[in-house]
């Protein structure tokens, strides 16, 4: 909204589907919220505010990659994208190429985006691991910028609340959403050594099972390989004994 009252500027902002922009306290219900009552009018049709100097803010959804066809005649001054990781790569990269502004416009190119880290529960893979690599890894030195929040971050949030409702999830999406973890993974990052107790005696009665993963790789220069590991796992009376 920075500089609605320029003409003819043009912004958009993206979520993954229409039905993510469209829930309670997401980012159109947000809009109008801050915006009715104001200069700015909403066309409902293309999910736009007009603003009395012709400037646009639009919402907009990339479902399939395909979906960035839709803006190939398009220019914005700012390009926002809301849960990153849910984006693929070719989507971002592509929406960069329509960020453009007419000689002599003295308006700044923006693209901003805001993000949980990549969760492989919620998708079944992860997009997510170009947005670490883009702006976590590779962020500094190719000059964009990174800025980490956690739930100290959010003052109007209630805290308390939201602490209890993640309570109810697995370490590693808590570790994510609570303290924006991009280092917590599905990958072995759930369970570690230092929170087993060591035993020097187990239950006779414990029942046994091992399970391999055999998903091991060749060693390559630069890079270790994963090896070929076996668990065998022990259960008695509710209790479980990694052997």
């Amino acid at each position: 909204l920075m500089f609605v009252d320029t003409p003819n500027y043009n912004a958009i902002i993206f979520r993954r589907s229409f039905t993510d922009l469209c829930k309670p306290g997401a980012l159109i219900d947000r809009s109008f919220q801050w915006l009715t009552g104001t200069g700015a009018r909403w066309d409902g049709v293309n999910h736009t505010w007009i603003f009395p100097s012709n400037a646009k803010v639009a919402f907009g959804f990339l479902e399939n990659d395909r979906d960035v066809y839709h803006h190939q005649s398009a220019e914005y001054q700012f390009l926002g994208f809301d849960e990153l990781t849910q984006f693929t790569e070719f989507q971002y990269r592509y929406m960069i190429s329509r960020a453009r502004r007419l000689q002599g416009v003295n308006l700044p190119i923006r693209i901003r985006s805001a993000t949980n880290p990549p969760n492989r529960l919620q998708t079944g893979e992860v997009h997510g691991t170009w947005v670490k690599q883009r702006f976590l890894v590779e962020g500094a030195s190719k000059g964009r910028v990174f800025i980490p929040a956690t739930l100290e971050d959010n003052p109007a949030l209630d805290k308390e609340e939201y602490l209890k409702s993640l309570s109810n999830l697995d370490p590693v999406t808590c570790a994510q959403l609570r303290d924006g973890n991009w280092n917590m993974d599905f990958e072995g990052n759930v369970f570690k050594r230092g929170k087993f107790a060591i035993v020097k005696v187990v239950p006779a009665e414990l029942r046994k099972a091992r399970f391999w993963d055999k998903a091991a790789t060749k060693p390559e220069k630069g890079k270790s390989p994963c090896y070929t590991v076996g668990l065998l796992l022990g259960e008695a009376q509710g209790r479980y004994y990694v052997l």
